[in-house]
């Protein structure tokens, strides 16, 4: 059915018959039957890694970037976020995503510089107006093989001392 996945999704068997006689002790059916495997995998995060300043994060494909929203828009018709980072006290951080030219990542970067220190949990929303390959199939988030759950996954930030270079925020 529609958004089906699995590894392997289907496999057929066949053999092969040509037309090219029995000269030299050959057959037109190859005596060995064949098998043909046939998976079909989802959109799943194959990397994860933080930044000063937020993430980056890998897709096994690419992604839909129609309604990919942070914020829901100001007549309430975007839904709910689609990317949620929040800090170890459960405050949501502000921020921006920039989708990469071969739409198979994402970066974030927090509102106002460098993350401070402490352990950050981000939720990536799968779903129909969320995270979602080309075909409109829903990420999945735990890799399982079946579309529709949200990825999360918790990261540590440390203090640092290291320079970072940043423009200040604009309206």
């Amino acid at each position: 059915g529609a958004n089906a996945t699995g590894r392997p999704y289907t496999t057929f068997t066949f053999q092969v018959e040509d037309d090219g006689g029995t000269h030299h002790g050959g057959a037109p059916l190859d005596p060995a039957p064949d098998t043909m495997t046939i998976n079909v995998t989802p959109l799943i995060v194959t990397a994860f890694a933080p930044t000063p300043s937020g993430f980056v994060v890998q897709f096994s494909g690419e992604l839909m970037r129609a309604g990919l929203n942070l914020y829901d828009g100001a007549g309430g018709t975007l839904g709910e976020a689609d990317v949620i980072l929040k800090d170890g006290s459960g405050n949501v951080v502000a921020g921006s995503i920039v989708v990469a030219a071969d739409g198979q990542a994402i970066e974030f970067v927090a509102t106002g510089g460098v993350l401070a220190p402490g352990t950050y949990t981000v939720t990536f929303r799968s779903g129909a107006t969320g995270f979602r390959d080309l075909d409109g199939d829903p990420l999945d988030g735990d890799n399982n093989g079946t579309t529709g759950d949200d990825y999360t996954t918790s990261f540590p930030v440390a203090s640092s001392t290291n320079r970072v270079v940043s423009i200040p925020d604009m309206a």
